[in-house]
């Protein structure tokens, strides 16, 4: 068959998340998810040896450095292992569980564990029906959910890693029947650091349209992280964390922006919630996820008129830690899986 005479299909493609044993040492994948898009890949660029030769056309080239890296666009399903590990790999590498069979399991992913637990992944996507590419070493950069009217709450993840190639595993790829996150499990609360512990328990409830968390890694991976004799990067380190929480919420008084001004720290929390039970004991619990920042600031605003319909303003909150070694944000999955 003539190259390009065929054609590999879009909807039979996979992706699947393996925690690695030691850095870059592929591990086949055994999770599995289901997604939108994405665009990892592998990359060496050619260059052109501009030498003077007697003529006007380069005569060498060769390959550069090997990158690889790209994003994964998907509905957040956290009866998904291969999206909770990417989670996981991005908040901590490591998770605290604890639960039963019969009520469900809970695992908490702090993002100070980073200090002493640096894991890393394979990530194997098949292209079509047949063709296997492999990502090793890799880590999760950044990732961002984000939460609006009338569908799934969505995980978009930006992933390096240290070095890729094509696979002749034989995989069988299983997904979960669990439903994603959908927007109408979700409920947001707030309130005053100074008066609560956790704002999730004891925060006040209030209303919003939409909203997007991203935390950062800032991965260190450039040209710092290389060396001579080698194509591919020496490590890729955790830099500096940062995290945000904007959130959409229609205006009817001057609390967000009294709050803005007034420089007075709060707690913010989001539960996605779902009516789905693991479990068939009475105290099973629900498939849910649930992200708690314990100290903020609203970002200074004033309330804007665009058209003749309700006003919605949209808030942006800067996220710190409460002292030298806290968590900027924690993280907790309910689940049917027993660790993680």
């Amino acid at each position: 068959m003539a190259v390009g005479s065929g054609g590999q299909l879009g909807y039979k493609s996979w992706l699947g998340v393996a925690e690695e044993t030691s850095w870059s040492v592929k591990c086949t994948a055994t999770s599995f998810l289901e997604f939108n898009t994405e665009s990892l890949e592998r990359k060496r660029e050619r260059k052109k040896l501009e030498t003077i030769n007697t003529s006007r056309n380069s005569l060498v080239s060769y390959l550069g450095n090997e990158v690889n890296q790209g994003s994964i666009e998907c509905p957040v399903n956290v009866g998904s292992d291969a999206i909770i590990k990417l989670i996981k790999n991005a908040m901590a590498g490591t998770a605290t569980s604890g639960g039963t069979s019969t009520t469900g399991y809970i695992h908490q992913f702090f993002q100070g564990s980073l200090e002493t637990s640096l894991t890393s992944l394979t990530i194997q996507k098949r292209v079509g029906d047949t063709h296997i590419f492999d990502m090793m070493g890799c880590r999760v950069n950044s990732f961002t959910l984000k939460g609006d009217d009338e569908g799934a709450v969505s995980f978009a993840a930006e992933v390096i890693g240290r070095q890729g190639s094509t696979s002749s595993d034989t995989i069988s790829v299983a997904l979960t029947g669990i439903t994603p996150l959908l927007w109408d499990g979700i409920n947001f609360k707030t309130g005053e650091t100074a008066s609560m512990t956790s704002v999730l328990a004891s925060g006040a409830t209030e209303y919003i349209k939409g909203f997007e968390f991203t935390y950062n890694n800032n991965l260190i991976a450039d040209e710092s992280a290389r060396s001579l004799g080698t194509t591919t990067v020496d490590f890729v380190k955790h830099g500096k964390a940062e995290a945000s929480l904007k959130f959409s919420q229609r205006f009817d008084t001057s609390t967000a922006y009294d709050r803005a001004f007034a420089k007075t720290a709060y707690g913010f929390g989001l539960l996605l919630g779902s009516s789905q039970t693991i479990g068939a004991g009475v105290a099973s619990t629900t498939y849910a996820m649930s992200l708690e920042i314990p100290k903020g600031y609203y970002g200074t605003q004033t309330p804007k008129v665009s058209d003749a319909g309700v006003v919605v303003q949209e808030i942006e909150i800067l996220a710190e830690a409460s002292s030298a070694g806290a968590d900027v944000v924690n993280m907790k999955v309910t689940n049917a899986t027993v660790s993680y």
